[in-house]
């Protein structure tokens, strides 16, 4: 999971692959930052279990300490 220090240097310009657990989930981008929550806009849908959730274009609010998040 995501820590605090590291919600603290997320970049509204990077693109990042967001996983639960051990399952990537998809790769989007922050438009929104505000404290632990964020808004993400998915960029691309990663072959999986949970691949028929999400569409390109996506955008949703996520609590970020519940994800692994890394740079792509």
């Amino acid at each position: 999971m995501a820590n605090h220090e590291f919600e603290t240097n997320l970049d509204l310009k990077k693109t990042y692959q967001f996983a639960l657990g051990n399952t990537p989930l998809y790769e989007g981008i922050f438009t929104e930052i505000k404290g632990c929550w964020g808004t993400v806009q998915v960029t691309k849908v990663l072959d999986g279990p949970d691949a028929k959730y999400y569409r390109i274009g996506d955008r949703f609010e996520i609590k970020i300490s519940m994800y692994a998040i890394k740079p792509v």
